[in-house]
Parts: C-alpha cells; sequence; structure tokens
C-alpha cells in the first residue's frame, strides 16, 4: 500500500489556512508578543508594544507567503 506523500506546497498552503483562524489572531498573538517585549525590554511603553506586535505579525505574514512562492 501507498502512502500519499503531500508536496510542501500543499503542506503549506495548510498551514496558511489553519495559520488564518482566530487562534493566531491579533488578540492572541499579543498575550505572547507583549510579555516578551516586556521581558526583553522592561522600560517599553504600550505604544512601542503595539507597534512592535504589528511589525511582528506583518513580517510574519510576508514570510509566509514568501516560504509559499518559494514552494510554488
Amino acid at each position: 500500500m501507498m502512502v500519499p506523500i503531500f508536496p510542501p506546497l500543499v503542506v503549506w498552503m495548510a498551514v496558511i489556512f489553519a495559520a488564518s483562524t482566530s487562534a493566531l489572531s491579533g488578540a492572541n498573538t499579543s498575550r505572547v508578543v507583549g510579555p516578551i517585549l516586556r521581558w526583553l525590554f522592561p522600560q517599553i511603553s504600550e505604544a512601542e508594544i503595539e507597534t512592535a506586535h504589528f511589525v511582528v505579525r506583518k513580517a510574519a505574514h510576508f514570510a509566509e507567503y514568501a516560504i509559499l512562492a518559494f514552494f510554488a
């Protein structure tokens, strides 16, 4: 019996689909990014945390679609 092997492109598309759910929404990822930034930079302001969170999320979007382009 042959086991189906999915090409990396299809697997990565599934990862993107899963990451598009509310589990990785801005509200949920801020619970991770905020404490890490406060630990690394104790004097960071709330506005700086929001800006950094925005940049991290946009960089993640860029990276996930760059990987998709690589596989395509």
